[in-house]
């Protein structure tokens, strides 16, 4: 399984290969057109072309299979939304009995918690639990931040 933050990295990653291949095909297209580097050009264009669209299809395809991954093996797959949108004061125990031998409960847990999901059961824990795990979260990050400020500046350099 790969994390979110694994896969903003693959998206990053290939955005940058993506706006170098268009740059690159920007310039053999101008070069053609000022009449030099015509027979390069003419034999490289069409099959770097033909790569670049079947890779841009093969990943897009491979993004949605990682953002949809851990979805597809969730033990909350076909069971009724609304168990996990319960009615204020209404128990969620039954909803988080699902969650608990949920083999992607982390995952759907961390994509809540990055979301800021606002509502329902993700990976086993309510709103308010979610809350403060982010809560916790900012306070370490707050907490690193300070040590780091404390150290001397020859060891931050």
């Amino acid at each position: 399984m790969t994390t979110l933050n694994e896969q903003k990295n693959i998206i990053l990653e290939t955005k940058e290969y993506i706006n170098s291949a268009t740059k690159n095909n920007a310039e053999e297209n101008s070069a053609t057109q000022d009449g030099t580097n015509q027979n390069v050009s003419n034999q490289n264009s069409p099959n770097q072309n033909n790569i670049d669209q079947e890779f841009i299809t093969s990943f897009a395809k491979a993004i949605i299979n990682l953002e949809q991954g851990w979805q597809k093996q969730a033990n909350c797959l076909g069971v009724n939304p609304n168990l996990f949108y319960p009615e204020r004061g209404v128990s969620t125990s039954e909803a988080k009995a699902v969650c608990d031998g949920c083999e992607v409960k982390n995952e759907c847990l961390e994509a809540a918690v990055e979301r800021g999901e606002k509502f329902g059961i993700w990976g086993g824990l309510s709103e308010r639990e979610r809350r403060e795990i982010r809560r916790e979260r900012r306070e370490n990050s707050r907490q690193i931040e300070l040590e780091h400020e404390a150290l001397p500046e020859s060891m931050t350099g």
